[in-house]
C-alpha cells in the first residue's frame, strides 16, 4: 500500500482532509459510519483516478458547506463514463498517512 505523506497532498486533497477528517475519523474515538468513511475516502482517491481533480476542487471552493454525501454525488456525475486515467506511479490505491 502507498501512504500519501502530509506532504505531498494535492490541494485538493489538502481540501478535503481538512474539511471531512473529522467525520471519518471522529475526534472522540467512535467509529465513522461506513458510508462517511467509504465516501471519505472516494473523495481523496477518486478524483485524481478519474482526472477530474480540477472540477472537484472548483466545486467544493464553490460549495464551502457541502457534504461529504453532496461531494460523492457531484463526483459521480463527473466520473459516469469515465475511464479512470492511467496514472503510470500508483501501482494500487493510495492512503492517507494519518501521522
Amino acid at each position: 500500500m502507498h501512504m500519501i505523506k502530509p506532504e505531498d497532498r494535492t490541494p485538493y486533497v489538502k481540501l478535503i482532509v481538512e474539511r471531512y477528517h473529522d467525520t471519518a475519523y471522529p475526534p472522540d474515538g467512535s467509529e465513522a459510519s461506513y458510508e462517511d468513511y467509504a465516501n471519505y475516502l472516494g473523495l481523496v482517491n477518486g478524483p485524481r483516478t478519474y482526472g477530474v481533480e480540477d472540477e472537484m476542487m472548483t466545486y467544493a471552493q464553490r460549495h464551502k458547506n457541502a457534504t461529504i454525501k453532496e461531494l460523492i454525488e457531484y463526483f459521480d456525475t463527473l466520473a459516469d463514463g469515465r475511464e479512470p486515467v492511467e496514472d503510470l506511479d500508483a501501482g494500487e490505491n493510495e492512503w492517507l498517512d494519518e501521522d
